[in-house]
């Protein structure tokens, strides 16, 4: 005997519907979630920079050779923008103490809402950690999520 819901001819539209509404929720969270890592590409990069220098650098102010050519156009903005100390030194006084430094290259987008960033820090004389730093993002909002180290010493 068969169920008389089941023979229903209403029913099989109402499951169009929700498969329907499903795919509309996934293609609109997709959207806004490479929306929001467009938006939060700078964000991220900051929050990174802070938690370095909270976190594994300690408070203590980064240290950066005045000549460095990385330093001079990209680093120095990242810094000042996202309000972390530091200090650029002449080569001489850098190759004494040049602990805590640090480096990264541009944030880039991996999937929606997640950002990865390649990542570098040396916080003493055998203390570093180097490799791509995940962070989650939500239209600015961010958040440093995982250090993935390539190495570590």
């Amino acid at each position: 005997m068969l169920d008389p819901d089941l023979s229903d001819p209403r029913r099989e539209p109402r499951r169009g519907k929700k498969l329907l509404w499903f795919l509309a929720i996934v293609v609109t969270l997709l959207v806004l979630g490479h929306l929001s890592n467009l938006v939060s590409l700078q964000s991220c990069e900051r929050e990174v920079l802070r938690s370095y220098q909270r976190g594994l650098a300690g408070g203590r102010t980064l240290r950066f050779p005045e000549e460095d050519p990385s330093f001079c156009t990209d680093l120095r903005w990242r810094l000042e923008a996202a309000g972390v100390r530091y200090e650029a030194l002449p080569a001489e006084e850098f190759d004494k103490d040049p602990y805590p430094t640090c480096g990264m290259k541009q944030a880039v987008p991996v999937c929606p809402f997640v950002v990865s960033i390649d990542f570098w820090g040396q916080y003493g004389p055998l203390g570093g950690i180097g490799g791509k730093a995940y962070v989650v993002n939500f239209f600015g909002l961010s958040k440093l999520v995982l250090i993935w180290p390539d190495w570590v010493s």
